[in-house]
């Protein structure tokens, strides 16, 4: 039956927490997502990093500004006391202009040194430099250097000098001390990038991984759906969740499965029409050439006999595909239609070997048979057709002077039917096609009648319908095997 293809609905309560618009999205949310973690700890190294570089820009620069204004401060009281005592003892006017052109150099100095960001103890120092070198000018700009109190003020500029020299020492080991401390913010940021890159680039592979997991789902979902459609499974129908053309393929695929089915049921209603309206002129054809044979409506030359003859032989071989037909039409149903019953498997295939002593006699090929006591669970016309399929393929493909192994046993609540022939076998590029409806495969019986390609399929689906199995068996022996599986009467199966 025809199930109709259904939209995809979703039920409240029902939690979906990934529905993206299209496939293509999901992809690239996928890798933004995956993307997140490694640009965080990128963006965090970029800022650690600039961090570091500022701080040790900063660091620099104030270095070597403390130390240069240092150096030059000591060599600026160095400058006002020579040009100081120089006046005391030479009292030129020019000497002590030089003494207050470098006072003013030391101001600007002492000045640019308090501008910048200085910790606490050094801008104390150059604070206290700043106020003993403006006493000892105040002194200076009052009393002469002659004096007493000039000369006094005088001897304090190598108190000064000593005080900036301790002052660069200072400088020098603060520089280090900040180096030091640079050098270790340096390796606490390093040791946070390698945990952070620890953690972040497993989080990134996690998520591909849940992504890629994701991804093959969706498409484990089409491939299932393919494959159910290339089985012939057209009863299930398809359903796709996921991304919405996802869903939308999945819609299609099921309208493919509905079109299968419509095109399966006009397949068989066609067979089972031609072949029905086919049996009544070819009833009326064997007849007359039955007739013509039998030389019952007067004498016939050997010509007109052998015409007769060859219309009587085709007549017989449209009779066998059409029955093929038939027979492959019901298969192809998949059920059993009469009334199943209790069968004695090895008695059914002693009459249907009865019905081929003929033939086998006629081509030299004897049968070697070894049959189990097996009952099964089925219909038995339809059983005899998967023993004459395979007995009638056996004696088709076997030499003369040959002969044809049958073997039926039990085996784990199964019995099992085995055919082998030795003919020419199965050629390894139509195994996989040998049980295929209307496929022939490269060896050919010898004969004028020639197969139709259906009766191998149409065991299949006979021993399929029963619930069994059948499958060509691959060995070094010469010829084809068959083995056929079928689940024995409940009162044989063993415990």
């Amino acid at each position: 039956m025809i199930k109709s293809m259904r939209a995809k609905t979703y039920r409240p309560g029902r939690f979906y927490w990934v529905r993206p618009n299209s496939f293509i999205t999901l992809i690239l949310g996928g890798f933004l997502l995956v993307a997140v973690p490694l640009s965080a700890g990128l963006i965090f190294a970029a800022v650690q990093m600039e961090y570091l570089a500022r701080q040790s820009a900063v660091a620099v620069y104030k270095s070597v500004q403390v130390t240069q204004g240092s150096r030059i401060l000591v060599q600026q009281l160095i400058a006002m006391e020579r040009a100081a005592r120089q006046f005391q003892v030479l009292d030129d006017p020019a000497l002590y202009q030089a003494y207050m052109a470098n006072r003013r150099k030391f101001r600007d100095i002492l000045e640019q040194m308090l501008e910048l960001p200085l910790s606490e103890a050094q801008r104390q120092g150059f604070d206290s430099l700043a106020r003993e070198e403006s006493a000892i000018y105040d002194v200076l700009s009052v009393y002469t250097l002659n004096s007493e109190a000039g000369k006094q003020a005088a001897d304090q500029f190598l108190g000064l000098a000593r005080q900036a020299r301790a002052l660069l020492a200072d400088s020098n080991q603060l520089v280090g001390e900040e180096v030091d401390a640079l050098q270790e913010t340096a390796r606490e940021a390093q040791k946070s990038l390698f945990w952070q890159a620890l953690g972040l680039i497993p989080a990134a592979g996690l998520l591909a991984v849940l992504f890629t997991f994701l991804i093959r789902g969706y498409f484990r979902q089409l491939d299932k759906s393919i494959r159910r459609l290339g089985n012939g499974d057209f009863d299930t129908p398809i359903e796709v969740t996921g991304p919405r053309d996802l869903e939308v393929l999945g819609q299609q695929l099921d309208w493919l499965r509905c079109r299968l089915v419509e095109l399966e049921e006009t397949k068989v209603k066609f067979l089972r029409h031609v072949s029905h309206e086919l049996k009544t002129p070819l009833a009326a054809l064997r007849e007359g050439s039955e007739l013509l044979c039998d030389q019952v409506i007067g004498r016939l030359s050997a010509q007109q006999l052998e015409v007769a003859r060859i219309l009587r032989s085709n007549s017989l071989r449209l009779q066998k595909l059409i029955e093929d037909m038939l027979r492959f039409n019901l298969a192809g149903t998949n059920q059993i239609e009469r009334v199943p019953e209790v069968v004695r498997l090895d008695q059914l295939i002693k009459i249907v070997l009865s019905d081929h002593i003929p033939t086998s006699l006629s081509k030299q090929v004897k049968f070697l048979v070894d049959l189990d006591p097996v009952k099964i669970f089925g219909d038995q016309e339809r059983l005899k057709i998967i023993i004459d399929n395979l007995i009638s393929n056996a004696l088709k493909y076997s030499p003369p002077g040959s002969s044809v192994e049958i073997k039926l046993t039990q085996e784990e609540g199964q019995a099992c039917l085995e055919v082998h022939d030795s003919g020419s076998g199965v050629a390894p590029e139509d195994s996989a096609r040998i049980f295929d409806s209307f496929y022939q495969g490269k060896a050919q019986p010898s004969g004028p009648v020639k197969g139709t390609g259906l009766g191998l399929s149409i065991v299949r689906e006979i021993v399929f319908a029963h619930g069994g199995n059948i499958e060509l068996v691959k060995e070094s022996r010469k010829g084809a095997h068959f083995r056929v599986t079928l689940p024995l009467a409940v009162e044989e199966r063993r415990p």
